[in-house]
């Protein structure tokens, strides 16, 4: 590539940041004239639907994941410590906000939906502030709806997972990065804090970095009048001191959690139970899955829908005919390192394409936006000129386009609703039949274990679970003899084998009065194993061994076997 054809680029991709002054487009000046004014409006009007959308959260059950995290969170309260006491794979700061909804609501089920309400409120406030300025109020409402939507039909496995957090955090540290003040270089110091927590909730969260380095230029309200090469060395000049304040600010804030470790001493069990473990567990599904990057292709597709990727694409070429793409640069790069955060974790389930909805929806939104304006223009172009059918044509055909993309979200709307009533028949009786459970979930068998637990258990009796259901913990209140609340690890080829020669010590040295074996409980893509639990003790025959000799069989589930300790002679347990 030449030099001048590296120049061209350059000045394009400046052109696009950090335009030079110019008239303002027709977009442009619709935002700036509506957003002050009535900002709060469109605001109030856009929270309706959105509120609407995420009432029937409500009735979400608990996903595995969720359990997890409330039985670390709930562990934190009572003094044990995450990796040491309790052991999951996520980065520590998921437990510290588990902790806080577990201390509010206690063990309830629907804590995780009730919480997930008030996350689509704020999350839906963000995307509004984000994209108001750029692509209209309008646009922004359209966007935080689709946004709520999205996130609310993927469903239960979707509700408050890391991601969900990790953008609040993300978009708090935008706005803080993107306001011109005299403290503007504390305010960069406080995203980079918000960074830093947003890393300790997910590491790939660093991938959101470029999008916080760039916020100020990405604003068009912040266009200057300077020259091409002026503008290039202010830019530069600008951004090493963001670099600079931002960079500080992160890693001040992941030095601090680091010494919070080294003080507890837990720093060698940090790497030893959790880093370690990390880099196997990351990579494990690369390595076992040929053409590894058409996967992704093709998850990528099948989780945003191919028709979202093409509205996407057409709003991109809309914004360039009509010369504003500087209005879609922030969700742009949004979207970009968005995406980046989800594929670096190099397992693509449906969450973790959370933390590029908020900013796909803003396209959609714009998209919206302009094809009614195109619509009206076109249909008062034809009545112009006396084409009363043609500009009728106009209409019928905006209107089957709205109802094809709309059937769809009001019938999937209509029965949550109804699972929602439901839901307040029963709750107990509607999570046990839940329909759009996931299907090694098996929450009838679930309930039915943690009902018949809880009547037949004495105080201070412990339960272990061999399965991935720690939703049975954390219901029943009833302690655990090992830190490993989830048995997926334990049969997976990333984790160190000694971890099951620790499950038998424990068990051995404190053996609980009960144990749950769970069936059909398949997770390959987790723990790499056609064989669910009760199959892989055929593989561990020291653990099969210590429930043949020591446990008898008092009640069968749906899919999981209840034991209790075998009595001695002397009527007391062995």
């Amino acid at each position: 590539m030449s030099r001048k054809q590296i120049g061209y680029l350059l000045k394009t991709l400046l052109a696009v940041i950090s335009p030079p002054a110019r008239k303002p487009t027709a977009l442009q000046s619709t935002v700036l004239s509506s957003a002050s004014a009535y900002s709060w409006m469109w605001l109030l009007v856009g929270l309706v639907p959105t509120m609407l959308v995420a009432l029937p959260d409500l009735s979400y059950p608990v996903f595995r994941d969720q359990a997890t995290f409330l039985v670390l969170g709930d562990g934190l309260l009572h003094g044990q410590l995450p990796y040491r006491d309790l052991w999951d794979i996520k980065p520590p700061g998921i437990y510290v906000i588990y902790a806080l909804i577990a201390k509010c609501f206690g063990p309830v089920m629907w804590s995780v939906g009730l919480v997930d309400i008030f996350w689509v409120l704020a999350i839906s406030c963000c995307i509004y502030r984000f994209a108001e300025r750029q692509v209209g109020p309008a646009a922004a409402v359209v966007a935080m709806v689709l946004n709520a939507s999205w996130h609310s039909q993927a469903g239960y496995v979707n509700a408050l997972q890391t991601e969900t957090f990790v953008m609040l955090l993300v978009f708090a540290g935008y706005f803080l990065a993107m306001a011109q003040s005299r403290r503007s270089g504390l305010r960069l110091f406080a995203a980079g804090l918000l960074l830093g927590a947003a890393f300790w909730l997910k590491y790939n969260a660093l991938a959101f970095l470029p999008l916080l380095i760039l916020a100020p230029d990405l604003a068009f309200s912040r266009i200057g009048t300077a020259s091409f090469h002026q503008r290039c060395c202010n830019l530069w000049r600008s951004c090493m001191r963001r670099v600079t304040l931002l960079v500080a600010g992160f890693s001040t804030a992941v030095f601090a959690v680091l010494v919070w470790f080294g003080l507890t001493g837990l720093l060698g069990i940090l790497w030893e139970s959790h880093y370690k473990v990390v880099s196997r567990y990351g990579p494990s599904l690369f390595l076992r899955v040929s053409h590894f990057w058409r996967y992704v292709l093709f998850v990528t597709v099948y989780h945003l829908g191919f028709a979202t990727i093409l509205i996407v694409g057409v709003a991109l070429l809309i914004a360039w005919k009509a010369g504003e793409l500087s209005h879609l640069a922030p969700a742009a790069v949004g979207a970009i390192t968005g995406y980046a955060c989800a594929v670096m974790q190099l397992r693509l389930p449906s969450y973790a394409l959370e933390t590029c909805y908020p900013f796909l929806a803003i396209f959609l939104g714009y998209f919206a936006v302009k094809t009614l304006r195109g619509a009206r223009w076109l249909a008062g172009e034809f009545a112009r000129h006396g084409w009363q059918a043609a500009r009728v044509s106009v209409w019928i055909l905006v209107a089957n386009l709205v109802y094809w993309m709309a059937v769809g979200e009001f019938s999937s709307l209509w029965l949550r609703y109804e699972w929602l009533r439901e839901w307040r028949v029963n709750h107990e009786t509607f999570y046990a039949s839940y329909p759009a459970q996931e299907p090694v979930d098996h929450l009838d068998g679930q309930i039915l274990v943690i009902d018949y637990l809880k009547e037949n258990s004495r105080p201070r009796d412990e339960v272990f679970v061999w399965g991935a259901c720690p939703l049975i913990y954390y219901l029943t209140g009833l302690p655990h003899p090992t830190r490993f609340v989830r048995n997926d690890p334990l049969m997976s080829p990333w984790a160190p084998l000694t971890w099951r020669d620790e499950v038998v010590r424990g068990l051995k040295r404190s053996p609980p009065r009960f144990f749950v074996v769970a069936r059909g409980d398949k997770i390959p893509y987790i723990s790499f194993t056609r064989l669910d639990s009760e199959q892989y003790l055929e593989k561990l025959p020291e653990l099969s061994a210590f429930i043949t000799e020591g446990y008898e069989r008092v009640a069968i589930f749906n899919d999981f076997v209840v034991l209790r300790r075998k009595s001695a002679p002397g009527g007391g347990a062995q």
